[in-house]
């Protein structure tokens, strides 16, 4: 059997799997002609979700996965998320594709999928990012000296609640634009560490920026779609979440969730100073008449 895990396309991977289906077990068999006919749900479904979809186990998913030459399942999946992400049309092709489905669906059965849709995103988030890769990343966000979030175009708003919300609990965090950048990332050093968000298509900005930052030595989180990302390369911490959902648009849904997970690392990391820094910005909240 080739080796398809390196550069191998995902046009290639589904031929070999047409092409060996013959040699599998009947239930490695029917996990790869479900692959072969609906590559979309392996790349945006869990393992467990894309089996019950194929009938078979789980365990079947990740022994198809290795037959054809990976080491797990979610490099397999990668290859698919890759495959369909290069295949898509762009905005106008999604949106008149999600036009048509909204065109022959039943009832409620756009929003249902959507949920579902989000719920296999969080699933995926959920098996692929460990604890411990969390704590290491919450741990460099306390330490540092200071944080500089760097995104741009959609990915900026996931960027702005995660510097609104860190600045709540530790000093110095800053975001990054495209005028004020050069002051903001003036002075970087190894003590700094910068938390990048970027998306396919990834923006120049922000892949120019974060190069910047790691010449200067600064520590860097890169949160993105895919491993290959240019913002994934030399990173420090690197955590990969789904962008792909139903809408022609990406989902931020996931990264959201990834923000809090790293903040409340830093909560709970922070002790007595968070908590502090916390009765002080309520005090200012109230001194100000912020709200109602």
């Amino acid at each position: 059997m080739p080796d398809l895990t390196s550069s191998h396309t995902l046009e290639e991977l589904i031929a070999a799997l047409s092409g060996r289906s013959g040699e599998l077990s009947p239930q490695l068999q029917k996990a790869a002609v479900f692959a072969v006919e609906e590559p979309a749900t392996v790349a945006a479904q869990s393992m467990r979700r894309t089996a019950s979809a194929a009938g078979v186990r789980p365990s079947t998913m990740l022994r198809l996965a290795q037959a054809m030459g990976f080491a797990t399942y979610d490099e397999f999946r990668e290859r698919f998320q890759n495959g369909i992400a290069q295949a898509l049309p762009g905005y106008p092709g999604r949106a008149q594709a999600l036009q048509v489905r909204g065109k022959i669906a039943e009832n409620n059965a756009l929003w249902t999928a959507t949920i579902d849709a989000g719920h296999a995103s969080l699933d995926w988030l959920k098996n692929s990012v460990s604890p411990k890769a969390l704590q290491q990343a919450s741990g460099a966000l306390l330490r540092a000296r200071r944080v500089v979030v760097i995104a741009n175009f959609s990915a900026r708003s996931a960027a702005h609640y995660f510097q609104y919300v860190l600045a709540m609990v530790r000093p110095d965090v800053s975001l990054a634009g495209f005028q004020d950048a050069a002051v903001v990332l003036n002075g970087l050093n190894g003590r700094d560490v910068v938390v990048a968000v970027s998306f396919h298509p990834y923006a120049t900005r922000t892949v120019e920026l974060v190069k910047y930052a790691q010449s200067n030595g600064a520590v860097t989180i890169a949160v993105t779609d895919n491993r290959t990302s240019p913002i994934a390369r030399s990173a420090t911490h690197l955590f990969q979440v789904p962008y792909r959902g139903l809408n022609f648009f990406g989902t931020l849904a996931p990264a959201f969730v990834l923000m809090e997970a790293l903040i409340a690392g830093v909560v709970t990391k922070g002790g007595p100073a968070v908590v502090k820094r916390l009765n002080a910005l309520n005090r200012a909240h109230e001194d100000l008449e912020d709200y109602i």
